[in-house]
């Protein structure tokens, strides 16, 4: 078994993607990651999970013609890699998919594509790049012995961009009993209410306009805002913090391999993105018992909270939505905690990794018996008396 990602760099992908690794070599499998180039901070985690990861390229960093020479770099040891599996799973969308899909059809051995995000809003960005990226990954997709999507929603988005392939939906899944060990006890940090939010700096996040919310907000229901991540938006965000007059109040620590603990002991955990997938931190923030408010932005943010009920939903790129939701919850925080609370149970049985990599499980024995199959028709063709 073959995982195929971009890096090991932040994300809800390479995290999904590192504990299916861990699960399905508990279960027996062999199980390798393979990391297009060397970045990344998931890197030590999996050396001391002890899930093996091959490099494609030494190339590392974000820069365009440094990702085209660590890809150029990467192919031939893809290929002999992907050979060597039974099957290959494209942990993201983007790269991993565009690099696999057309060398399992090379080297005969069938891909799993992962969709973890909305891929309309995704090939709908600007810009050279993502027009290329949209057309590459159009070509890449129909190549894919599966598409497993993490939402019926994103299973609709799949067919909306054209993309006919067999689709099957795994939802999104989270390590429970790891999470509520690194979560240790709710350590409220001072008489300031907290409002945390993790994940990328990126403009997919929607950071600035919660910014904006919590500057709006403050004056009528005081609290600060942590922003647990990091990435290339942070001197825009932080300006823009300067520019409203609550630098003080927004604090933003960088990259944390362990951000359960602000989740368990925060008032709230805020999702603002433009767009997303199904959104693991809302799993994660649930099974903490955390207060959620998000953006309805995406059918998968619905499904995780069950349409509002286990959380609150306002409309994405709306500052002024954003902070009502945050003064009424100030102001009445038992309503969410005890929908949060509610929903906690229901998360451990719904999304456990051992629930999906079961059904991974299962569709790559369909896949290796489909392949069996094949062999055993094309023997049977080409034999003679």
């Amino acid at each position: 078994m073959l995982i195929v990602l971009p890096t090991l760099d932040v994300g809800g992908a390479q995290r999904f993607n590192l504990e299916l690794a861990d699960s399905l070599r508990r279960q027996g499998w062999d199980c390798t990651i393979f990391c297009v180039n060397r970045r990344g901070p998931f890197f030590r985690e999996a050396a001391e999970r002890e899930v093996p990861v091959k490099v494609g390229s030494g190339y590392s960093g974000t820069a365009t013609w440094r990702l085209g020479l660590s890809v150029l770099e990467a192919l031939p040891r893809l290929a002999r890699a992907m050979r060597q599996a039974d099957v290959t799973i494209a942990g993201m969308e983007g790269v991993a998919t565009i690099l696999a899909a057309p060398l399992g059809r090379l080297v005969r051995t069938p891909v799993i594509a992962e969709v973890q995000t909305d891929l309309e809003a995704k090939f709908a960005r600007p810009g050279v790049t993502w027009r290329l990226i949209a057309a590459a990954s159009r070509a890449a997709y129909p190549l894919c012995a599966r598409i497993v999507s993490i939402s019926d929603g994103a299973a609709g988005w799949i067919g909306r961009i054209g993309l006919h392939a067999p689709v099957v939906v795994v939802p999104m899944a989270v390590n429970t009993r790891r999470i509520e060990e690194l979560a240790g006890d709710a350590n409220p940090d001072g008489d300031v209410p907290t409002i945390v939010a993790v994940g990328r700096l990126s403009p997919q996040k929607g950071f600035d306009v919660l910014i904006r919310a919590h500057a709006q907000a403050r004056p009528r229901a005081m609290h600060r805002l942590l922003i647990v991540g990091e990435g290339e938006e942070r001197s825009t965000l932080e300006a823009l913090a300067a520019e409203l007059g609550v630098a003080d109040t927004v604090v933003m620590p960088g990259f944390d391999l362990n951000p359960y603990r602000a989740m368990r002991s925060a008032d709230a955990l805020c999702l603002s993105s433009r767009y997303e997938g199904m959104p693991s931190v809302l799993v994660e923030a649930l099974l903490l018992g955390c207060p959620v408010i998000a953006t309805d932005c995406v059918e998968g943010v619905r499904a995780v909270l069950e349409h509002g009920a286990y959380g609150a939903l306002v409309p994405p790129g709306d500052p002024g939505a954003l902070a009502e939701a945050l003064v009424q919850h100030l102001a009445d925080p038992g309503t969410l905690k005890a929908k949060a609370t509610a929903a906690s149970a229901l998360v451990k049985e719904r999304h456990s990794y051992d629930a999906a990599a079961t059904r991974y499980l299962e569709l790559i024995e369909e896949l290796m018996a489909e392949r069996v199959g094949r062999r055993g028709a094309t023997g049977v063709a080409g034999a003679t008396p």
